[in-house]
């Protein structure tokens, strides 16, 4: 991350741990200026930026890249600490949580087995969500257990490798302190 997009950051009044969780998105979103359709059919710019309003010509200066992405980060981050209060977050589960959020969503972070586990004291067993999520494929009907790795293309549930690395290094910071401090639950 650069020193102009990380001092944006910190003038957004973001913590250490939520510019660590900007650098862990920073890193797999990687930055486009121009609108682009992502890997499943959704438009997005600069650094995982998705909104209705976007449109295939547009483009964007870096500048105001930086500026879209602390505000997405910063609103991201508030949405958060709102849904996991009143737990109080390692900033390794902060910086995770947070690189997940920006990719999934409120909602489907909200409504997450991995926010449930954490709620109820399994700090353990909702980082390992990140990567050993289940669910059922609506086209075959077969269960899976391999985390947030999938998105949908075209009707179509299709796993990603991008996706399947980034939940890995999400889930390794969100482990992190809790397994150094003892925590197994």
């Amino acid at each position: 991350m650069n020193s102009k997009l990380k001092a944006i950051l910190l003038a957004a009044g973001l913590s250490s741990a939520a510019i660590t969780g900007a650098q862990l998105t920073d890193k797999w979103e990687g930055n486009s200026l121009s609108v682009y359709v992502d890997a499943v059919g959704v438009l997005t710019a600069c650094r995982g930026h998705t909104s209705k309003d976007l449109k295939l010509d547009q483009t964007f200066t870096e500048q105001q890249c930086m500026e879209i992405f602390a505000k997405d980060i910063a609103r991201a981050d508030k949405q958060l600490l709102q849904l996991t209060a009143p737990v109080n977050l390692t900033d390794g589960e902060h910086a995770a949580y947070l690189s997940f959020m920006h990719w999934a969503g409120y909602g489907n972070f909200a409504s997450s087995t991995l926010r449930k586990k954490l709620l109820v004291g399994d700090r353990v067993g909702a980082c390992k969500e990140l990567t050993q999520a289940c669910s059922t494929n609506p086209q075959t009907g077969e269960r899976v257990c391999n985390g947030w790795t999938y998105g949908t293309r075209l009707g179509v549930k299709v796993r990603l490798n991008g996706l399947i690395k980034r939940r890995a290094e999400e889930q390794a910071i969100c482990l992190s302190e809790l397994m150094a401090g003892g925590i197994t639950q």
